[in-house]
């Protein structure tokens, strides 16, 4: 009896480990999927269309091949906090650094 036990017992381990392998298998091939389901449907605006710059005047489209060079700057919520933060970064010895 005690055997038996020792082996339903170990067969369950094994079940257990099985299930486990499968559940990771299944989310590696989820994350091998998306991202080539997500470029398939092609670019998507979010948010509204900017506003051009005051003076600036829409003159056409360009060539899908022409390089653009692009600068995105966001307004900190918290200035104060974020000079902090690169100070504490960048500060040997801080426990941030």
């Amino acid at each position: 009896m005690g055997l038996t036990g020792f082996v339903f017992g170990g067969g369950r381990r094994r079940t257990g480990a099985a299930a486990g392998f499968a559940l990771i298998g299944v989310i590696a091939l989820v994350a091998l999927v998306a991202p080539a389901v997500a470029l398939a449907s092609g670019p998507r605006r979010i948010g509204r269309r900017p506003a051009l710059p005051a003076g600036a005047r829409a003159v056409g489209a360009l060539a899908g091949s022409t390089r653009l060079g692009v600068t995105v700057t966001l307004q900190p919520r918290d200035s104060q906090a974020l000079a902090a933060y690169a100070t504490a970064v960048s500060t040997p010895g801080s426990s941030e650094y």
